[in-house]
């Protein structure tokens, strides 16, 4: 293609000339810079939760916990602007199977949806009986959707393949 396309083209860059192509406007808001890592929790006692992402650090715990492992999402928010959750979930390949959870517990009993100011972050704790569902072993990430309909996913992580082993196995108890 020469510069001469793109002077036909009104002066737009080959970017703007896609989304014009597309029926995208051409202002798109940039897409929330949310950190977002999977974390197990086990329930201590009525007031303490232990949380991480990698499970050797609280595998002594086993005996001594009050209920069976359970998965949560720290959602950090790293932008310059204030981003509103509005659901957080679990996704197979391919963005299917989905598995939403739209009102999580959350680790300060704040209101759901949470809008996190720069620099804030949020703990979302998804049920502990999400080890029942059907397609559990399908899924491989989780994400968090925001209140423009942004999706930011998390690769899968040791703490949810932990997760998902764990539950297997109280599946076949």
């Amino acid at each position: 293609m020469s510069s001469t396309f793109f002077e036909k083209a009104g002066g737009l860059s080959p970017s703007m000339l896609v989304r014009k192509f597309r029926g995208d406007d051409e202002e798109t808001a940039p897409a929330p810079r949310l950190d977002l890592r999977v974390k197990i929790a086990y329930a201590i006692s009525g007031q303490a939760i232990a949380i991480t992402d990698r499970p050797g650090d609280i595998a002594h715990l086993g005996k001594e916990t009050i209920s069976g492992v359970g998965l949560c999402l720290d959602i950090f928010n790293e932008g310059d602007d204030a981003v509103t959750i509005t659901e957080v979930g679990l996704v197979g390949r391919f963005e299917s199977p989905q598995l939403a959870v739209h009102e999580p517990l959350l680790h300060d009993n704040k209101p759901w949806p949470r809008t996190l100011q720069p620099g804030e972050r949020v703990i979302a704790h998804m049920a502990s009986d999400l080890g029942l569902h059907p397609v559990l072993a399908s899924l491989r990430r989780c994400y968090v959707r925001t209140d423009n309909d942004a999706l930011v996913h998390a690769n899968g992580s040791t703490a949810l393949r932990y997760y998902i082993k764990q539950m297997k196995k109280r599946g076949r108890a």
